[in-house]
């Protein structure tokens, strides 16, 4: 497998929880270096606990963990040892032995602690080799060594290689119906996470759903566990603009955690963002706003999941304090994503949109209209412009286009969103009301009193349909600000 030599960070596979908690991004915007050019990284963590019942592989563990253990340790001089070992095993045991291929498992380690990823995959692939060799292919044993090269692709922040070696890592932990062990869960989720890094949205899910269905069977439907993995799923699908299911997962997940945790509950807090997100796409602003305060205060204020949330939070607020210290949060998580090989994907898309929003909010419209343009053109060229992310990126841009006195460039945005809203009748009223609501203003300003009145009329009437007469004008005034 060839690696890429990309500047990346190895912080980016484990904490995406799509919009909601972006942990690596806000520790990336905090100068933390990672991948093959990082110049810091905290010291890698293996599990070797499938190999210790072994007894070539136990013959080499206390080597592994002295190193492991000792935090003066010199690289070098394990490098050294690792490099005897070797030599002495290839004439001794031979080259293709089983102690060979747990050494040099060990040797990976030491290279990918030293940040030497040649070496780091020279190795791995003659251990990958030996193992195919002694015991075939698709044996199931085969995973622990998948696992541990995925682990040591990720660390290189190597990425299409690492979603490569977790999927035979699935393949084969599936073969043997060992669905539920930790390891298995968490390639799964790991690879879950990757795919959603570069916007495949759709084979997210069927990796996280498969998870979940591993995790009820063998630890029943109210299961901490369950109600994580419920979240993570309910993440997958506000990108693919479902929000019936997120919802779904969202109050399940909330369900199985209340009231028995209720404090500092990342679980709990977690769903209130998801279900916060949810609402706002959905017109149901007071519930919006109410899950988001909620998910705040049970965040440890300042995290990475408190930073993310409070962005979502801020999408619907007219405090310039409040937007521009969201808008410092997002340029932050935007100048982690920028280090990525591809950033033409739906991921970055949704971010530029929540970045462009902000900054229409603040004024900033040159800046905004350049990041909500090129959402747009992300977005329409992964779904072909049918899609409600597309859509409602182009409303907020039209909606900027009105504030500078762009008619003509509103006007066309107007047309092209409400193609797509006639092509996804399923999106709802709240959408539709929207589309005439900007339509209205359009109008307003074109001079074109008579089919702005229709308009706004139009909109009021779809408006008091969804949300009833008592909250019709709290609804009118956030869909003014949103």
């Amino acid at each position: 497998m060839s690696m890429s030599r990309s500047r990346m960070f190895k912080q980016v596979l484990f904490p995406l929880t799509i919009a909601l908690t972006a942990s690596f991004f806000f520790a990336c915007a905090n100068g933390t270096n990672f991948g093959r050019s990082g110049e810091q990284a905290p010291p890698l963590q293996y599990d070797y606990g499938p190999f210790l019942t072994q007894e070539g592989f136990k013959a080499e563990y206390p080597f592994i963990a002295t190193w492991k253990e000792d935090p003066g340790r010199s690289l070098e001089e394990y490098e050294n040892t690792c490099k005897t070992r070797l030599a002495e095993i290839a004439a001794n045991q031979g080259p293709e032995s089983p102690e060979m291929g747990y050494m040099l498992i060990a040797g990976s380690a030491v290279c990918a602690e030293m940040r030497n990823w040649e070496e780091m995959e020279a190795r791995q692939n003659r251990f990958l080799a030996i193992f195919e060799k002694l015991v075939g292919p698709d044996a199931p044993d085969m995973a622990h060594y998948w696992h541990i090269a995925g682990k040591n692709f990720g660390e290189a922040a190597d990425f299409e290689n690492m979603m490569e070696c977790h999927k035979k890592v699935c393949a084969l932990s599936e073969s043997r119906n060992e669905t539920i062990e930790p390891a298995y869960v968490e390639d799964v989720l790991t690879l879950g996470d990757a795919l959603t890094l570069f916007g495949r949205f759709e084979e997210a899910e069927e990796y996280y759903q498969k998870v979940l269905k591993a995790q009820i069977k063998i630890l029943g439907p109210r299961d901490r566990d369950v109600a994580r993995t419920l979240c993570t799923l309910g993440e997958s699908f506000l990108h693919m603009a479902d929000y019936g299911s997120a919802e779904k997962c969202f109050k399940t997940a909330y369900e199985i955690e209340f009231p028995k945790y209720i404090a500092l509950d990342p679980i709990i807090a977690k769903a209130q963002a998801g279900l916060a997100v949810v609402y706002l796409n959905t017109g149901e602003h007071e519930s919006a706003r109410y899950h988001s305060s909620s998910s705040l205060s049970k965040m440890e204020k300042e995290s990475p999941a408190w930073k993310a949330a409070y962005v979502n939070c801020a999408l619907y607020n007219i405090s310039p304090k409040v937007l521009a210290r969201a808008e410092i949060y997002q340029k932050g998580y935007i100048a982690a994503l920028d280090l990525l090989p591809n950033k033409d994907n739906r991921f970055y898309a949704s971010n530029l949109y929540k970045l462009g929003v902000l900054q229409v909010r603040l004024g900033e419209f040159k800046e905004a209209e350049k990041n909500l343009t090129e959402s747009v053109r992300i977005y329409e060229k992964h779904l072909e412009g049918n899609n409600i992310h597309a859509c409602i990126a182009m409303l907020e841009l039209a909606k900027l286009h009105i504030a500078v006195n762009k008619p003509d460039q509103a006007e066309e945005l107007l047309e092209r969103a409400s193609a797509i809203q006639d092509q996804n009748p399923e999106v709802g009223l709240y959408l539709q009301s929207k589309i005439l609501l900007r339509k209205a203003n359009l109008e307003f300003r074109q001079a074109k009193h008579s089919e702005a009145i229709n308009s706004y009329k139009k909109s009021l009437e779809l408006l008091e349909s969804l949300c009833g007469p008592n909250t019709l004008l709290t609804t009118l005034t956030q869909i003014s600000i949103a």
